[in-house]
C-alpha cells in the first residue's frame, strides 16, 4: 500500500515538473517570437522617412549676357537678363523689309514690320515648343530725344525691333565722337560702332529701329558702318534696309 502511494506521489511530482517546464518553455518561446515578429514588421512594412534635402539655392539662369541661343533656326545674342527672362537679338539681319509699306510711314504700333514679326514671322519660324519660350512683353515707344519726333503708345509684342534708347543702352557708353543733324539727317558715332554692325547675306547693311526718325514718315536705324541713324530713313525703303528682330524669352 505504501509502495503504491509513493509511486503515485512520484508520478505526480514528475507531472508537476513537466508542467512547469512546459510553461517556462512557452513563455520563453513566446517572448522570442514576439520580438522576431516585431522586427520583421519593421523591416518589411515600415517606411522610414528620409532626412529632408536642404533647400536648393535659386536656379542659375540658363543663358548669360553674351551667350547665343538657337531658336527658329536663327542665332540670337543675349543682351540682358531680367528675373527669369532674357532679351535676345538676332545676330544677323534676317531679311530686307520696309519699316512700313506705305510711303507716308507709321508709328511702330501701326507699322507693317510689327504686323509681320508678330504674325507671319512668329508662325513660320518657330515650332510650337519654341513659341512657349517667347514672352509677350510691354514695349515702350518713347520720343526721339535728338530729333524730338513724338513717341507713341506702348505696345504688347512677342517680337519687336530695338528702340533708339535700347541701342544706346546696350551698344554705347554715351561718349559720342560726332553728332551731326542737318537737312533732316542725323547720326551718332562712338568707339562702339563696330558692335552695332550687322550683316545681311555676309555684307554690312542698315537695320531698322522702332523709334521714329526726323518725321513721322521716317524711322531710325543703324548704318552699315555701325553709326546710329537718329534721323532715320524713309520708312518705305526696302532694298538694303533690313530687319533684326528682338524678343524676351524664358530663361530658367
Amino acid at each position: 500500500m505504501r509502495g503504491s502511494v509513493r509511486y503515485l506521489i512520484g508520478i505526480r511530482n514528475v507531472l508537476i515538473i513537466a508542467f512547469l517546464g512546459l510553461m517556462f518553455f512557452t513563455l520563453v518561446s513566446g517572448s522570442y517570437i514576439s520580438r522576431r515578429d516585431t522586427s520583421d514588421d519593421i523591416s518589411d512594412n515600415t517606411v522610414i522617412a528620409p532626412e529632408p534635402n536642404p533647400v536648393p539655392p535659386d536656379s542659375p539662369p540658363k543663358h548669360l549676357v553674351g551667350d547665343f541661343v538657337l531658336l527658329g533656326g536663327v542665332n540670337w545674342r543675349v543682351l540682358d537678363i531680367s528675373e527669369e527672362k532674357a532679351l535676345v537679338l538676332s545676330e544677323d539681319i534676317l531679311f530686307d523689309m520696309a519699316y512700313h509699306d506705305i510711303r507716308r510711314g507709321a508709328p511702330w504700333e501701326e507699322s507693317s514690320a510689327r504686323r509681320y514679326l508678330n504674325n507671319d514671322f512668329y508662325e513660320m519660324f518657330f515650332t510650337d515648343e519654341e513659341k512657349l519660350l517667347i514672352v509677350p512683353s510691354r514695349v515702350e515707344n518713347a520720343r526721339n530725344r535728338w530729333t524730338l519726333a513724338e513717341g507713341n503708345e506702348d505696345t504688347i509684342d512677342r517680337i519687336f525691333l530695338l528702340s533708339l534708347d535700347e541701342v544706346l543702352h546696350y551698344f554705347s557708353d554715351g561718349d559720342f565722337h560726332e553728332y551731326e543733324y542737318r537737312d533732316y539727317i542725323g547720326y551718332l558715332t562712338d568707339d562702339h560702332d563696330s558692335l552695332r554692325v550687322a550683316k545681311h547675306n555676309g555684307r554690312p547693311s542698315w537695320w531698322w529701329l522702332r523709334t521714329a526718325g526726323t518725321h513721322h514718315y521716317a524711322a531710325a536705324g543703324i548704318y552699315g558702318n555701325g553709326a546710329i541713324g537718329v534721323g532715320g530713313a524713309l520708312a518705305s525703303y526696302e532694298k538694303g534696309y533690313g530687319i533684326r528682330p528682338a524678343m524676351w524669352i524664358l530663361n530658367n
